[in-house]
Order: structure tokens, then sequence, then C-alpha cells
């Protein structure tokens, strides 16, 4: 799925956007994929500590656009595109490929969401929070913005 966002992107701002836009992550390389794949960091070395929610009901009232990651992508629609552009969400979707594949598509900005997919997106959140890493383009973007460290720690709900 990210592979179609990157396709929608490029579509969006033309051939070359990375180097327009250096606040959007490149896909992983076919090294970086190994790694995530197989190495027990998942390719993470300087990792961003993220907001812990200790409750679903806690992550509901507070997980702002994490939704986003999981919505359909579509051309034009430079948000959904971008989150799942994100380093943490290429790894993700590496690491726990059915689980992406069966929520991708399921969130609307609009739509309510069942207790179901409020956990889902509880345990997606949980695991994604291990793979945000301080060298990810996005987030030195965030750094580069002046986000202070506290601000980083809300990067995947942001």
């Amino acid at each position: 799925m990210s592979e179609a966002a990157f396709e929608n992107l490029e579509q969006t701002f033309g051939p070359g956007y990375h180097d327009k836009l250096t606040s959007l992550d490149k896909p992983l390389t076919d090294e970086e994929k190994r790694a995530v794949l197989e190495r027990e960091d998942h390719g993470v070395t300087d990792p961003v500590k993220q907001t812990e929610y200790e409750t679903r009901d806690e992550f509901k009232k507070k997980q702002n656009n994490f939704y986003v990651h999981f919505s359909a992508p579509e051309p034009g629609v430079m948000v959904n595109n971008t989150y799942k552009a994100r380093r943490a969400f290429q790894r993700f979707e590496l690491l726990y490929p059915e689980m992406a594949s069966r929520m991708i598509g399921r969130y609307g900005q609009n739509s309510p969401f069942s207790e179901q997919e409020w956990q889902d997106l509880f345990d997606a959140y949980q695991k994604m929070t291990k793979l945000v890493d301080k060298k990810d383009e996005g987030v030195v973007a965030e750094i580069r913005q002046g986000d202070s460290e506290d601000q980083l720690t809300r990067y995947l709900c942001g």
C-alpha cells in the first residue's frame, strides 16, 4: 500500500517531488527493508519515544489523526498519502502485513469507528510507536521546524 501512496504523491507533485518536499519520507531501500525484517531493532537505531496510552479509551480520546495511516490513499489528497509514506508506517507494513492490509481503507474522516476498529487502531499504534527513528526524513523535518522532544512524542498522531 505504501507504493500506491508514493505513486499518488508523484502524481500530485510530479517526478522528483522528494527534491522539492524534503520533509516527506522516501521509500525504504531494499537494504533497509532487510534490516526491518531481519534485525532485532527493525532498522530503528535512534528511536523517538512516542506518547504512551494506558488504555484504548485514553487513546481514543487523544489519538488525533493516527487513523489517517489507514485511510484509503487518494490522488491529490496529500495527508492520506504522506502518512502512509512515513517510514514508521512502511516498517509497520513490512512487519505486520496482514494487519495492515486488513486495516487500510477501513477508516475515513467522518465515519464512526466500531469498538473493534478502535481496538485495531490502538494495537497498531502500540506496534508503530517502536518504529519511529530520529533519522527518518519526516522526523528530521519536524526537528528542523523547531519541534521539541516533547512535540516529537506526538509524531504518529500529529
